[in-house]
């Protein structure tokens, strides 16, 4: 990967915002590779039936919602407008997790895949009481865990929404409304680390349902990167959580 944002740690670039170049960099290839999945995407239009319940066509709509709300969350953030941004991101997040669970073809699964075609929600809860039942406790606590941070973005946490609030004299708030004052720098930076953590996901879930294969996912991927990677401006300072 050419921009160093991709493997970038939240924390780290929260603390560490000012490598505007790398950021730039990202972008563009943020934009050609989301534009390459959803043009892949594409190519299953008229395939389905209406009535279809079958699992390609869970996946292939959960997975077009994904990539539409990644584009939608790069459009936000080129505009440094972040408040929706952290919303967009756990219903990413949700999105591959429910493809991996119905991927998985549990008797669990294929029953709730079920009421999903029914219009019945699938909570994350769900899909994490059926790792912990076929053993993997430790894989659901850490989702467990990514659940709960992204949703601090999502219901408006306390630290979540100062995000949206620079200081002033006096070490008074001053509110980042988008018509006289920025958004933090720093908010900015870690959630593009964010969504670039969330495009390798969404690209790793398109691969393995089979809808797009991997030779054309790594296709996507080399043409959209850089040749060569923006180096890093400022040294590193300490890390603070995001959330």
């Amino acid at each position: 990967m050419a921009s160093f944002v991709w493997n970038r740690d939240f924390d780290e670039a929260y603390v560490n915002p000012y490598e505007y170049p790398a950021q730039k960099q990202f972008v563009g290839e943020a934009g050609k590779i989301l534009t390459g999945l959803s043009k892949a995407l594409d190519r299953h239009n008229m395939r389905f039936d209406r009535n279809d319940t079958s699992i390609p066509k869970a996946v292939w709509m959960l997975h077009n919602d994904a990539v539409d709300a990644l584009r939608e969350a790069l459009a936000l953030l080129k505009k440094e407008k972040h408040t929706l941004v952290g919303r967009i991101f756990r219903d990413v997040w949700e999105s591959w997790q429910m493809v991996e669970y119905f991927l998985s073809q549990t008797s669990e699964s294929q029953k709730d895949l079920k009421k999903w075609f029914q219009d019945e929600i699938i909570t994350h809860g769900i899909i994490r009481d059926r790792l912990k039942k076929d053993g993997r406790t430790a894989e659901a606590d850490e989702r467990r865990q990514r659940q709960r941070e992204l949703s601090k973005l999502t219901h408006r946490s306390y630290r979540a929404m100062l995000k949206g609030y620079s200081l002033g004299s006096g070490n008074k708030m001053v509110y980042d409304n988008f018509r006289r004052y920025s958004t933090s720098v720093h908010t900015i930076s870690a959630y593009y680390a964010i969504l670039g953590w969330l495009i390798i996901q969404t690209s790793e879930s398109i691969e393995k349902s089979g809808l797009v294969t991997a030779g054309e996912i790594k296709k996507i991927w080399k043409r959209s990167m850089e040749k060569t990677t923006v180096p890093r401006r400022f040294a590193m300072q300490k890390s603070l959580p995001v959330t």
